[in-house]
């Protein structure tokens, strides 16, 4: 059995936008921008990636909006301690 582990997993697309990390003590955070303007912030529930936004964020570009997108923790290069200190 070929078991694929966590490290090996890659969401099937990729988010739309500039990559960008936010480090602070050990958490890193990925967030994705998009356009110019006000900015609109896009977080995703449990289990979902920043990507799942693509055509959200192409729309809010298009009404003249930026768009952040965030990878929660342990989806695209956001990373977290299980029990912070």
């Amino acid at each position: 059995m070929n078991r694929q582990t966590d490290a090996d997993w890659k969401h099937p697309r990729p988010a739309t936008g500039t990559s960008r990390l936010v480090k602070r003590n050990r958490v890193v955070v990925e967030y994705h921008l998009n356009g110019d303007g006000e900015t609109v912030v896009l977080l995703p529930g449990f289990a979902r990636a920043a990507s799942d936004y693509n055509e959200v964020c192409a729309a809010l570009n298009d009404a003249g909006y930026r768009t952040a997108s965030v990878e929660l923790r342990g989806m695209g290069r956001s990373t977290s301690p299980v029990f912070p200190r």
